[in-house]
């Protein structure tokens, strides 16, 4: 009895297991049915209610849904967009939108997406007078009793992406800049506590009609490597590389190429922290000839402070002798090295150790190369529109030490104040020998006038201990500059 019993059980429970099994085939089945044919239209609806309610942002589905249920979730969605806060106005918006998602991390309010795959994102980014953007509602959180999601994304792939950016100015229309052709690639990313390590590729076309005008392309890669625990990101980069070639202020031939040996942010309970090691910046001009080098060995900035340190900027420019120019042939170097400090909350910036080498050799204008070292500082402070600088050095054989104050932020309304003293200076060193010679009477008094701004307001003096022009030698000679209606004047006075 007990065996028939014991028979009747488990057949009793495989029937029963097999309906179930019918049943939830059924379920699912029909719920595939269901959702494979649900009205984009109304779907939409529902979803823009929440966003409208929630954000104040219309969001609209205009294409087809493609829904999979087995054995992952798969959802791709046509004509998605977003509009701007408050407003009927396309903030973003997506051709093709398609991911995968696993089931089982839904239970514990993860979002694990296999794949992420974006066509032909469109997006406009602006950034009014007062230095707010148009994103900047989507990044305020919202208030909610129920536990957030982290989100785990296997893959990103952005194709045919375009971004325009637009700044107010102060004056004159917006800045704008558009990146497009925009393909982007990167390996794992996630919202959760366990360290993410991924590869992070990007190519895309730049131009812009603003200054510096520059049209070309931009090549990027690097690995990366963060955490997100309780709201607090770190996170870094290593070996970051960007190359960029076009077209810069209307010259052909532009290629930049950047290197970044780490980037790291870490977010501290005073706020966060950037530090960045080996930057080395390579740009190359064809017309004329340009190589400029800059190299920023550290850099870091806690707000509100902005430290860098033995930050170098070399300069090499050639011009060559063109037939039918009257533009001479010409090389220019520049050497500067310099410490820099800012201040974002007292919009300050100081350079400190600051020291410069400037090297220019004409040979059809100067009758010998021209090398100027200088050392010394300088201070500006934006909120007050005032900078100040002071150098001594030497130009050759002359030893000089100067100041020089400027106030204000445009040319055509500043202040210039200025004072120069140089121990000798022959002139005859540097000019070319002519069949007419000019003589200066020593104890004479000469002026000129130049046009200028009419708002450039310039006062300063120029002191030399010997100078010698034509083989006539003056000592001990002051010019006094300034500027009256728009004028440059200059009196000279041989004491």
């Amino acid at each position: 009895m007990s065996d028939r019993y014991g028979g009747r059980v488990v057949t009793v429970a495989k029937r029963a297991l097999a309906g179930l099994l019918l049943c939830l085939l059924l379920v699912l089945a029909g719920a595939a049915v269901l959702l494979a044919h649900v009205d984009a239209g109304w779907l939409a609806e529902q979803i823009n209610r929440h966003v409208l309610a929630d954000r104040q942002r219309v969001l609209k589905i205009e294409g087809p849904l493609k829904l999979d249920l087995l054995p992952v979730l798969h959802l791709e969605v046509q004509g998605l967009s977003l509009s701007e806060h408050a407003s009927t106005a396309t903030f973003v918006r997506l051709e093709r939108a398609a991911f995968s998602l696993q089931w089982q991390p839904l239970f514990a309010r993860r979002l694990a997406i296999d794949a992420l795959t974006l066509d032909g994102l469109s997006m406009t980014v602006e950034r009014d007078a007062a230095g707010r953007y148009n994103f900047a509602d989507l990044l305020e959180k919202q208030e909610t009793s129920a536990s957030p999601w982290t989100v785990a994304l296997a893959s990103l792939q952005l194709k045919q992406g375009r971004v325009l950016w637009k700044a107010a100015q102060e004056n004159g229309p917006p800045q704008e800049i558009t990146v497009d052709d925009i393909d982007l690639r990167s390996g794992r990313l996630a919202s959760s506590d366990p360290p993410v390590h991924g590869e992070l590729q990007l190519a895309a076309r730049l131009h812009s009609a603003s200054a510096p005008q520059f049209a070309g392309h931009l090549h990027g890669q690097t690995q990366y490597q963060y955490t997100w625990a309780e709201g607090r990101p770190q996170g870094r980069l290593h070996t970051l590389t960007l190359k960029a070639q076009g077209r810069l202020a209307g010259q052909p031939d532009a290629a930049v190429a950047m290197q970044i040996g780490s980037l790291t942010l870490s977010s501290e309970p005073s706020g966060p922290v950037l530090a960045l090691a080996d930057l080395q910046l390579q740009a190359q001009l064809d017309a004329p000839v340009t190589e400029l080098s800059f190299v920023l060995p550290r850099l870091t900035w806690q707000a509100p402070l902005l430290q860098a340190g033995q930050a170098r900027l070399q300069l090499h420019a050639h011009r060559a002798q063109e037939k039918n120019s009257r533009q001479p042939e010409m090389t220019l170097q520049v050497a500067i090295k310099t410490d820099i400090v800012a201040d974002m909350a007292a919009r300050s910036l100081r350079l400190d150790a600051l020291a410069s080498e400037l090297d220019i050799n004409a040979g059809q204008q100067l009758a010998r190369p021209l090398h100027l070292a200088l050392q010394g500082g300088a201070q500006a402070d934006l909120a007050q529109q005032k900078t100040t600088l002071q150098l001594t050095g030497r130009l050759d054989e002359s030893h000089l030490a100067g100041r020089l104050e400027a106030t204000g932020s445009r040319l055509a309304a500043m202040q210039l104040d200025f004072a120069l003293d140089v121990d000798r200076f022959n002139v005859d060193d540097y000019l070319k020998q002519s069949s007419s010679a000019t003589s200066t009477a020593r104890g004479s008094s000469t002026g000129g006038r130049f046009e200028l701004p009419a708002g450039l307001n310039l006062q300063g003096q120029l002191m030399l201990g010997r100078l010698q022009v034509a083989g006539v030698t003056a000592r001990n000679l002051r010019l006094s500059v300034s500027t009256r209606q728009g004028r440059l004047q200059m009196q000279t006075m041989a004491r």
